[in-house]
């Protein structure tokens, strides 16, 4: 059997699920399709995008969930987590938001030129200048919009942290997933420590290929978030998905309940050695 049908077999509930979300998303794309997204506003057409972003982060942690690769899943549904917190935090002062969003493109431009002129990257005079006046007409009237960029560039398009985002739209227990995820994200001990197990005698092992995971808390924990964005996705622009939504909702509902029993049935069994340490 290769890993993804031994993953399969072990996990057949979260196969059925990942079968029903793929379907799902060819629906709501469908469903976009059929709208004149030209027309939209700048509110929903930055929702769009974020939410594109998000199915395909979605699709891309279930082909590592399912290829043994868990923990690269983890790091995936952090980009998964930011999206839904973006889309929700823009909702809550959308023109203002949206705009800001739009506007970062800019800022992220000039940075690059910042540092491309710092470390001489450009070193023809004549070609420098003719980016730097490109690129000043293309950003003027963003920069009329903020004109403290010129001087200090924001880092990310919010001026919120992703803590101060959470707090603003009532959830904060979803930035402990956001937490999870950048814990396998950056190099860090605690992340590393988990590659090594005993052997015996005294002999310690590590694996690089792709294994099956003891649980599905990554895949799991996508499903949610996916779930979340196209709910929101279906109120922001009305693709009347109400159903769909409600049976994706009741289809997480049930793979939470099995999660937990399964954990519970391991604790019970004292098998708990290879969950993830940082759980």
């Amino acid at each position: 059997m290769t890993i993804q049908e031994r993953i399969e077999s072990r996990f057949s509930q979260e196969t059925e699920l990942r079968k029903f979300f793929d379907g799902l998303i060819c629906e709501f794309s469908s469903e976009l399709r059929s709208r004149y997204l030209d027309d939209l506003d700048l509110y929903r057409k930055v929702e769009v995008g974020l939410a594109i972003k998000g199915m395909k982060s979605w699709s891309a942690i279930a082909c590592l969930f399912f290829g043994g690769f868990e923990e690269d899943a983890e790091i995936v549904l952090r980009s998964l987590v930011d999206v839904v917190i973006d889309m929700r935090f823009i909702s809550l002062d959308p023109d203002t938001q949206a705009q800001r969003f739009i506007d970062y493109a800019a800022a992220h431009s000039r940075r690059w030129m910042r540092e491309g002129k710092s470390r001489a990257l450009i070193t023809d005079a004549q070609e420098l200048d003719r980016l730097e006046k490109d690129l000043e007409h293309r950003t003027q009237e963003v920069l009329a919009r903020h004109p403290e960029w010129r001087e200090r560039l924001p880092v990310t398009w919010s001026d919120k942290t992703t803590p101060q985002k959470v707090d603003a739209i009532g959830e904060r227990i979803i930035y402990f997933t956001f937490m999870s995820g950048s814990l396998h994200t950056h190099p860090n001990p605690v992340a590393v420590a988990d590659y090594f197990f005993p052997v015996g005698n005294g002999k310690v092992d590590f694996k690089v290929e792709p294994t099956v995971p003891a649980e599905s808390k990554a895949f799991m924990e996508a499903c949610i978030f996916l779930h979340r964005l196209l709910d929101h996705l279906n109120d922001v622009i009305h693709l009347k998905m109400d159903q769909k939504c409600k049976e994706s909702r009741d289809r997480v509902d049930d793979l939470m309940k099995t999660f937990l029993q399964r954990r519970e049935a391991r604790k019970g069994c004292g098998d708990g050695s290879d969950v993830s340490k940082n759980r």
